[in-house]
């Protein structure tokens, strides 16, 4: 249907999707949502978070000392050396409150895409799951045949009576000439 106006690229990639056997399996696709989970996992590890607000507090104790001392070597006498020191240290804090509030936007970010991914990653397995006890309770026809011989060769070797087989081989006939690509549900 939509083929006809593909550009060729995605004709190619949507012709190889189209005749991979393994179509429906969702393994493949559960297999990359756990790895973009570890890998945001892995970033969650790579920076300090567990110990965030407390940094955080302690940061902001720091940058408030450092604005009254700002404001106490701002009194007559004025103590230059002090404001610059003071503003420096204050400069400080505030960079290290804006690198801690950044990882912290940055893991709440990370903790919504983790959430995200678990998400369809449970929806993917469920659909696995059924796709898998769906396949199982599908016979193929080649294993229906199969069957249907079998029976009929344990039929062949213990009914006796010979009109009673014929009639039990014009029963049977008709599931014999089942299309090749269909599939039989018992």
């Amino acid at each position: 249907m939509y083929s006809k106006v593909l550009p060729a690229g995605l004709a190619a990639h949507y012709a190889e999707a189209r005749d991979n056997p393994a179509l429906t399996a969702l393994t493949e696709q559960i297999a990359l949502v756990d790895a973009k989970i570890f890998e945001l996992l892995e970033q969650l590890t790579r920076r300090e978070s567990p110990a965030a607000w407390g940094q955080v507090y302690a940061v902001a104790q720091a940058a408030a000392q450092s604005l009254v001392a700002f404001h106490q070597a701002r009194r007559p006498p004025l103590d230059l050396t002090a404001m610059t020191t003071a503003l420096t240290e204050l400069e400080g804090a505030l960079s290290r409150l804006m690198d801690l509030a950044t990882h912290g936007i940055e893991d709440t970010r990370a903790w919504a895409l983790i959430t995200t991914q678990l998400y369809l990653r449970k929806k993917l397995v469920d659909s696995e799951v059924k796709r898998q006890q769906l396949s199982h309770e599908t016979m193929t026809k080649d294993r229906a045949l199969g069957l249907v011989a079998f029976i009929a060769a344990s039929i062949m070797r213990h009914v006796l009576d010979p009109k009673a087989k014929q009639a039990i081989i014009d029963d049977i006939r008709p599931l014999l000439t089942v299309s090749s690509d269909s599939e039989f549900t018992p």
